[in-house]
């Protein structure tokens, strides 16, 4: 059974491996009356292992468990699903809300943008209650693009 190794691991051991190599692979330079070869070579020892230490807690910083992931997500799709509700609710009331500020014309506009914001609402909030991840994205796309358009229409005016 082949070992396979994290992405951050495996970039950790090519940049020790090239740091290592390239420190043991040259020559320090000779000074035979001094003898600070050895006193160099200790220092940029330490200096390697300093600098792995923290490429290696960097590497490993955020890297989570398949289960952490899991209710890391979890836990913001229950996010989703209240915050897709709550903004149900409101473009339910939108019309009520608003509308006394509108001219006669500008109602039917705004009651047509308030039922696909609430329709949007609904779909992304279902797709995120039924875990259908894959739906998400484009739902979310969705209710922005009716916020931004109504909030053209609308904004822009005053």
């Amino acid at each position: 059974m082949p070992v396979t190794l994290r992405k951050g691991f495996r970039v950790s051991v090519i940049l020790y491996c090239c740091l290592h190599l390239n420190i043991v692979g040259a020559e320090p330079l000779p000074d035979k009356d001094t003898g600070k070869e050895a006193l160099l070579s200790a220092v940029h020892s330490q200096e390697l292992r300093s600098i792995m230490r923290r490429l290696n807690s960097l590497a490993y910083e955020r890297e989570y468990t398949a289960l952490e992931l899991q209710n890391i997500q979890a836990a913001q799709i229950n996010k989703l699903v209240k915050m897709a509700d709550m903004l149900a609710n409101t473009a339910e009331k939108l019309p009520q809300i608003t509308e006394q500020s509108l001219a006669d014309e500008d109602k039917i506009t705004f009651r047509a943008m308030a039922k696909q914001l609430y329709a949007d609402t609904v779909n992304l909030k279902r797709d995120a209650a039924e875990k259908r991840y894959h739906n998400l994205t484009a739902a979310y796309k969705r209710l922005r693009q009716t916020c931004h358009s109504c909030h053209r229409l609308f904004r822009e005016k005053r």
